[in-house]
Parts: C-alpha cells; structure tokens; sequence
C-alpha cells in the first residue's frame, strides 16, 4: 500500500516504485501459494484493495477540489501499479508450476 501511494502522489512516473509492487506481488503468491491458496484466492484478495483504492480515488473529489483529469491520471497510476502487482501474483503461480513439472 505504501508503494502505491507514493506512486499515486508521485509527479513523475517511477519505474522503481513499479518494480517494488511486482516484487510484492511476486513475494505474495509465493506466500499464497506455499499456504495452499488457489491463485482465484490470491488475486480475489488483491482486487479487494484494488476495490478499495478506486472507491477512494472516485470518492475524493467529495472532499477535495481536483480537476477530472488529475483524477483519471490517479486511477492510472492505480491501475498501473496494482496491475503489476497482480501480474506478480500471476507470475509466482506460474513458476511455482513450472518447478513442479
């Protein structure tokens, strides 16, 4: 989460902060995977904060005056870094497959 929200606030894209949640991603279905959860069950928990990120992003102008296109830029970063995020799930599963055949 902390990734994310120095991503979102970020002036500049920074591919590091992008690496960082792929590499989170990636610890967690290792995680996830080593427990015996189903990879529907790693990325479900993970669309639960995506759920709650966007909610938030969308709800913000209720509190805060922001122009609309800082807001799709928002929901741009949140979508870039939970993507990766989620792609990093994805990717544990899969090398986990792949070591065991």
């Amino acid at each position: 989460m902390v990734a994310t929200m120095r991503y979102i606030t970020s002036d500049e894209q920074d591919d590091a902060l992008v690496d960082e949640a792929r590499q989170v991603g990636l610890q967690y279905g290792q995680n996830a995977r080593k427990i015996g959860l189903p990879i529907t069950e790693a990325l479900a928990a993970s669309m639960f904060f995506r759920d709650a990120m966007v909610t938030a992003a969308v709800e913000l102008p209720d509190n805060v005056r922001i122009t609309p296109g800082f807001q799709v830029e928002m929901l741009n970063r949140i979508n870039t870094i939970l993507n990766t995020a989620q792609l990093g799930v994805a990717e544990a599963y899969g090398r986990d497959a792949q070591a065991a055949k």
